[in-house]
């Protein structure tokens, strides 16, 4: 005799109970193929074509498609299998057990559901894709790109007592992070987009370091930015326009600028409110499709050729943070709208 299929509560412990951690900082970085194999196991068994793909240059992390059924329509169902890193001082239960108090699900990911290596495969096929971000069961149709950066000057130290015997990197700095603040206020006059709560694209200065000791003259300082930006700004385009401003900005100075990105970034999406997906979710949920300020891999399902939208039970608002939680009021009508998509998508469609 079979085992049994594991329940919707079952199958929600043992995600949270599985870690996979993912982080810029080695020390808290780990692997998701725990989580990857054990819905591949779940999915096998329900009679889905399994592929796990490594990542080219990260084999430790993996993307995982599961496939049912063929034919010229489908829906995607997409989410990650990663956490971001946790205090566990700040919760109040264990973040990888899924706990139950007051009508919510706590545990570490349980709010928090990104595919560029399956894009340059041209992967996965279909016309629809949902994204399961929390959105509280509100459809988004609209979301900002990010680009994360990082910006060196680089002088020459020298001790403190003669400032002709070196060149400031932090008094450099001070001059790049001025010139920063003005790209800004260029970028905020020139882009709007009334769709957003915040209607322009944002700058936060983030972290930076420089020097080694208040009586020696900084030889390197380093500032980290994110850049979240709107539908139409084409990230390229915004990295070269910053190069140029700062490469003005210390022309003659003696002090070398360079600037990298901390990641390769994320394209805004915009998923034309007209879709049949936006109009569908908007029928099913009663709500009209909003835009967000946080980033998904929509557009490079939107790239694939598939109307995307983002739709998850939960609030943005709960994920990174300490007792995140699921509303459990959430859990079934999730899954009846996923059910009904499906119904229109994979069998309506077909």
């Amino acid at each position: 005799m079979s085992k049994p299929f594991p329940s919707v509560m079952e199958r929600l412990r043992a995600l949270i109970g599985t870690p996979s951690v993912s982080s810029v900082s080695p020390e808290f970085d780990q692997s998701n193929r725990p989580v990857i194999d054990l819905l591949a196991n779940w999915l096998a068994d329900l009679g889905f074509a399994i592929e796990i793909m490594p990542l080219p240059n990260q084999p430790e992390k993996a993307n995982l498609i599961a496939t049912l059924g063929q034919g010229p329509g489908g829906l995607v169902l997409s989410g990650h299998t990663d956490t971001v890193p946790f205090d566990a001082s700040g919760w109040q239960s264990d973040p990888f057990v899924l706990s139950e108090r007051d009508q919510r699900l706590y545990g570490l990911g349980s709010a928090d559901m990104k595919a560029k290596a399956l894009v340059e495969l041209g992967r996965p096929k279909a016309r629809y894709a949902v994204i399961g971000e929390p959105t509280g069961l509100i459809p988004v149709h609209l979301h900002k790109g990010i680009i994360m950066e990082a910006v060196r000057i680089t002088g020459h130290s020298g001790h403190s007592s003669d400032p002709s015997l070196g060149n400031n990197a932090i008094e450099g700095m001070h001059k790049a992070i001025a010139e920063i603040l003005r790209w800004r206020e260029d970028l905020q006059q020139r882009y709007r987009d009334p769709h957003f709560a915040v209607p322009y694209p944002t700058l936060n200065l983030g972290h930076i370091h420089g020097g080694d000791n208040p009586n020696r003259i900084c030889g390197e300082c380093e500032l980290h930015f994110d850049l979240r930006s709107l539908p139409g700004m084409v990230q390229d385009e915004l990295r070269q326009e910053l190069d140029q401003r700062l490469a003005a900005c210390f022309a003659d100075s003696g002090l070398q600028v360079s600037q990298l990105p901390l990641i390769t970034g994320t394209e805004a999406m915009h998923t034309d409110s007209q879709a049949d997906i936006v109009q569908q979710a908007e029928t099913l949920t009663g709500y009209q499709a909003e835009a967000v300020a946080y980033c998904t891999e929509g557009p490079y399902l939107n790239q694939l050729g598939m109307q995307t939208i983002i739709l998850g039970p939960g609030h943005i608002e709960q994920a990174h943070q300490p007792d995140e939680f699921l509303p459990m009021e959430q859990i079934r009508p999730t899954i009846d709208l996923i059910t009904q998509m499906i119904q229109r998508y994979c069998h309506e469609n077909a």
